[in-house]
């Protein structure tokens, strides 16, 4: 009876750190404090929980234009920008998009899992421990993936965005996506660690002290992308 008592008190324990929400559909979803597959959904459903942002220096072919699309998010628009002229030189090139975000921004230490299919070659990635400021502000870590020299690619990156511009954290060259086809991604935030995977496999490894919580979302920078299987959990769980 103590065991029983004890582990349940730990789950409302945990459910008041990391709260809980979205739609848990099946069993890939049983444990998670978040997960979508959106197969509830009809094309051109917009998912009423979820919130939408244009960035302002964004400014060549928006809007976006975020919608359920053969049971999968898709971002159809390649709304972009930058206010950089790229050169080879110049790694610290700005890229401005739009993003996706759900949860709840308390969260701390977790496990964010998604699978995309890009359309496009250009920026598409994950944010996440992304917060609002009081000022209506946006905070968080971007990882994303660029294909097109244009934009510096091929090249991995991760970025700190805080509320009025990128800072590059880290950037590794000579790495890129397929278009058309279907990656399953994994960040792990623990702490200051940071991993990311992408089909298992550890693409990118550091720490930073730049954020210590907030929820995930979906990045597209002159990108087409699809995007399912969204699921959150707790680290270690």
């Amino acid at each position: 009876m103590k065991s029983k008592f004890f582990l349940a008190m730990a789950m409302v324990f945990l459910i008041s750190i990391f709260g809980c929400g979205g739609t848990d559909t099946d069993n890939n979803g049983e444990d998670a404090l978040i997960y979508y597959n959106f197969d509830e959904y009809n094309d051109g459903d917009v998912p009423s929980d979820w919130f939408f942002v244009d960035e302002a220096k964004a400014d060549t072919l928006g809007p976006s234009d975020w919608s359920i699309a053969s049971k999968q998010l898709y971002q159809a628009s390649k709304i972009g920008g930058t206010d950089t002229t790229f050169t080879e030189t110049d790694t610290t090139q700005n890229l401005y998009g739009t993003f996706a975000y759900v949860g709840n921004q308390d969260w701390t230490d977790y496990v964010f899992e998604a699978k995309f299919k890009a359309v496009d070659n250009n920026g598409l990635g994950f944010i996440f421990r992304h917060s609002t400021t009081e000022d209506g502000k946006h905070v968080f870590y971007r990882f994303l993936m660029v294909n097109d020299k244009l934009f510096g690619g091929e090249c991995f990156r991760l970025d700190y965005y805080d509320g009025e511009e990128y800072h590059l954290i880290k950037k590794t060259d000579r790495l890129s996506f397929d278009m058309n086809t279907t990656y399953n991604m994994k960040i792990e935030v623990y702490g200051t660690l940071i991993k990311v995977y992408r089909n298992e496999w550890l693409c990118m490894e550091l720490n930073d002290v730049s954020l210590s919580k907030g929820n995930v979302g979906l990045f597209c920078m002159a990108n087409k992308a699809y995007f399912d299987d969204i699921k959150v959990t707790a680290y270690g769980y």
